[in-house]
Formats: C-alpha cells, sequence, structure tokens
C-alpha cells in the first residue's frame, strides 16, 4: 500500500534497507536484518499515454517486478536498467524509472527513424 512504498522509501534512503533476491537471500550473521516481503498489490501512481499524472491504483506486486526485470533490446538502456535494478530504492521508484527511461527510449527511436527518413527523402529528390 502507499504506507507501504513510504516506509519502505524511508528505510532506503537512510540506508537501514537494502533489496535482496529473495531466491539467492543469505543472511549475513554479523548485522541484524529483517527479511520483509512485499505485499501482494502495492499503490502506484499511473499516468495517462501523454504522460499526466493520474490517482494511485492497485498493481500486482509480481506484475509490477516483471515489467521492472522486462529486458530492453537496446544496449544502452539495458545497462543503466541493470544499474537501476539493483539500487536500494523502492519497488514503486524502480517502476517510475524504469518506465521513464523506456519512455525516453522510444521517444529518441521514433525521432532518430523521422531524421532518417526525412533525411532519405531529401537525398532522393
Amino acid at each position: 500500500s502507499t504506507s507501504f512504498n513510504n516506509q519502505s522509501a524511508r528505510l532506503f534512503s537512510s540506508r537501514t534497507a537494502r533489496h535482496a533476491d529473495t531466491s539467492t537471500y543469505q543472511p549475513d550473521s554479523t548485522r541484524h536484518e529483517l527479511l520483509i516481503h512485499y505485499p501482494p498489490y502495492l499503490f502506484l501512481d499511473d499516468d495517462d499515454n501523454n504522460g499526466t499524472p493520474t490517482t494511485n491504483r492497485l498493481h500486482s506486486t509480481s506484475r509490477i517486478w516483471k515489467a521492472v526485470l522486462r529486458p530492453s533490446p537496446l544496449p544502452p538502456l539495458e545497462h543503466v536498467l541493470t544499474h537501476l535494478r539493483s539500487t536500494s530504492q523502492p519497488l514503486s521508484w524502480k517502476h517510475k524509472m524504469s518506465r521513464s527511461l523506456r519512455h525516453l527510449a522510444a521517444r529518441e527511436r521514433s525521432r532518430h527513424a523521422s531524421l532518417q527518413k526525412g533525411a532519405a527523402l531529401r537525398e532522393w529528390k
């Protein structure tokens, strides 16, 4: 829920908490650690297709993780996303950043393709 997002954000920003892959997680006996599972659903700020924020909507946590972990076919974007995935930030932040980066990359690809088409058209004339 929203309070989970806020509380986890505070823990991550104070470096009290960190993300770990629960499938390979091994507790460190020299540190006091507690494994906190994400709730099955989280509220996220959505946006419409124009990037305008809308109200919080409930989303499946597993679907959010899948969206964050989805690889990019663009090597530079995948490099950035790899680092983003390993940050100690809340899942909601990772999701929002991932969506923003993917949207930016798509816009740049579209702009680049348009410029190439324009150049090819001018060359053809």
